[in-house]
Parts: structure tokens; sequence; C-alpha cells
């Protein structure tokens, strides 16, 4: 494996465990084997906020901006994670994953980040 590729991915997740949430999604059981039956994985991520839009050079008054969205960051072992799968974070909290987008350095994935929306 490329030293770097790996390298990246360490420091990946040390930004992720700077405030890591633990994460449980349902794997759908194989359409194969009559048997199987869902289970559920979990993973470590990190929930972060950033501005959803692109800020204009007009002039806002001082405060709390309520246009930041969320993001989840999580590990490249993580990928078959998909648009619309539902995780429930440590605090029981429900989500719904956006398109996964992944982050690529050295010839190879590094991580993902996705948009989240809470759901109700």
């Amino acid at each position: 494996m490329n030293m770097m590729l790996k390298q990246a991915r360490k420091g990946f997740m040390k930004l992720i465990l700077e405030d890591p949430q633990s994460f449980t999604y349902s794997v759908s059981a194989d359409p194969t084997n009559p048997w199987g039956s869902p289970t559920s994985k979990t993973f470590t991520g990190r929930i972060s906020h950033e501005r959803s839009i692109v800020t204009s050079d007009t002039p806002t008054t001082a405060g709390v901006s309520t246009s930041l969205q969320k993001f989840l960051s999580y590990p490249y072992t993580e990928g078959a994670l998909q648009i619309g799968d539902v995780l429930t974070d440590s605090e029981s909290r429900k989500w719904r994953l956006g398109k996964p987008d992944p982050l690529r350095k050295f010839g190879g994935v590094f991580g993902y980040q996705a948009p989240l929306t809470e759901v109700s």
C-alpha cells in the first residue's frame, strides 16, 4: 500500500477521534440467501457543522448563524454506506445520510464525508 495514503488515512482517523461518536445502521440481508436476516453494524464517525450556502459580500447582523449544515466524516472502511441510510448515534438520535463524498488522495480513498439530516 502507498505509504502516503496510509498516512492520510491515519491522519483522517485522528481528526475523527478528536470528537468521536458511535453510529449504528442496519445492513440488509443478502437477497440470494433465504436464511439471511438484517444485521446492525457500528462504526465511529464525527459530526461537523459547515455552511450549506456560499456566503456573499452583503452585510449581516452579528450573531449565531442558522445556515449550518451537519456533515458526517467517517472512515474509508465504511464505504458501503449509501444515500438514504438511517444512522442512529450514541444519543439515540436518527440521521438520514446524504450523498457520500469519497475523499481521495495519493491514489486512493482515505475517508468519506456526507451531509446529514435529522430524522424526527
